[in-house]
């Protein structure tokens, strides 16, 4: 299998981008493929990772919080101190993720507080829908400063500009860039690998004030530089700040919203469930149904395997809880359901106008039905 990977000189720079994405994909397939292999599904492991995951991200959420803080009072400071309203939109925009930010503490609190009777398979959607909130919040207030900013803009065209603009403003502007690209580097680590949607949430949050804050600094100076001519640039970087929050957090959000809708996955989680599922035990002989869909940030997985009808029930029993298990330890999975048939079906089992005899017994055409090499199947052994 290993012999299969691409190798390192076809990933090189010399190669197109594009390429080189696709082979690298493949190679981290294959090596997931590899490692879900050599997993043993009945060999009971430790799972350290809630510990690590816990910390990690208590400590993104909660850096990022008191950065936003800290942040604030400084653009606050330059915001009036200058008479920016690009600074101001800034400054807005850090009360904003102080806003958002609090919900998505209130978020990971609730997630801790775990209740089997009310929530009995967790409360890991909370956490997609503290981001839609967040996003909300950020577009709906971001419009606000829009209407702003082109009150500002038509004033300054008539009237002129009051910029004032010192040293400690362009060093607490200056400063917010720095702080924010190495609080985005560290966050963006640290949602992709424990898979976390609020530290995401706060990456993308990071990125955008690096971007915004850019904007802001520049607006401001060559409104400063040229106050006669270039005046307008400052309320125009305003303007430019809250379309782009907007238009990130509204993206955002629509992606969340498609998550919890039950989205599906992508297809080459799906091949890789395939394989596993496949590999899993000699006695499964195919693979009627394999889906994957969105359950909140994780997925929500259905197996259907096919195994011989004279199996004794505490055999197929088995081998689907073993299954279950070896899918559900999985990163990406919440939460795993394996079906065992005897045969395979071309009917929906959970169509309620099917009727019930085509899902439980074989056809009129005879036993012979069942052993139909015809009938549609996704893998069988030894084809």
């Amino acid at each position: 299998m290993l012999s299969l990977k691409t190798p390192d000189s076809a990933l090189d720079r010399s190669q197109p981008l594009k390429l080189r994405r696709f082979y690298k994909s493949q190679n981290d397939m294959i090596d997931a493929i590899v490692a879900d292999m050599m997993e043993t599904p009945l060999q009971p492991v430790a799972d350290t990772r809630l510990e690590g995951h816990t910390w990690l991200v208590k400590a993104a959420v909660n850096g990022s919080f008191a950065l936003n803080l800290l942040l604030l009072g400084a653009k606050l400071f330059a915001a009036v101190s200058s008479g920016s309203m690009s600074a101001m939109a800034s400054a807005a925009d850090s009360l904003l993720d102080l806003v958002s930010g609090g919900v998505l503490f209130a978020v990971e609190r609730a997630m801790a507080r775990a209740d089997p009777y009310m929530y009995p398979e967790g409360k890991a959607r909370l956490e997609p829908l503290g981001v839609i909130v967040f996003a909300a919040v950020m577009a709906m207030s971001s419009l606000q400063i829009v209407a702003e900013a082109v009150k500002r803009l038509v004033a300054t065209l008539n009237d002129g500009t009051t910029l004032e603009l010192g040293p400690a403003t362009v060093a607490i502007l200056s400063s917010t860039i720095v702080f924010k690209l190495v609080a985005m580097l560290a966050c963006r680590a640290i949602a992709r690998s424990h898979a976390s949607a609020a530290v995401e949430a706060y990456a993308q949050d990071h990125r955008n004030d690096v971007l915004t804050n850019s904007v802001g600094v520049g607006a401001v100076l060559l409104a400063w530089w040229q106050p006669s001519e270039l005046a307008f640039v400052d309320p125009l970087g305003a303007i430019l700040i809250a379309l782009w929050i907007i238009t990130s957090w509204t993206g955002t959000a629509l992606d969340h919203i498609a998550k919890l809708a039950g989205r599906v996955a992508p297809p080459e989680f799906v091949r890789r469930l395939i394989h596993i599922v496949y590999s899993h035990d000699a006695r499964v002989l195919k693979v009627d149904t394999c889906r994957a869909y969105h359950f909140g940030e994780k997925f929500l997985v259905e197996v259907e395997i096919v195994m011989s009808a004279h199996t004794p029930l505490r055999e197929s029993h088995d081998v689907g809880i073993a299954l279950q298990h070896r899918i559900e330890r999985l990163e990406e999975v919440e939460r795993a359901f394996v079906h065992v048939d005897y045969r395979i079906r071309d009917v929906d089992d959970h169509d309620p106008h099917m009727p019930l005899a085509r899902k439980t017994v074989v056809a009129s055409c005879g036993a012979a039905a069942e052993d139909d090499e015809s009938v549609p199947l996704v893998h069988m052994r030894g084809a």
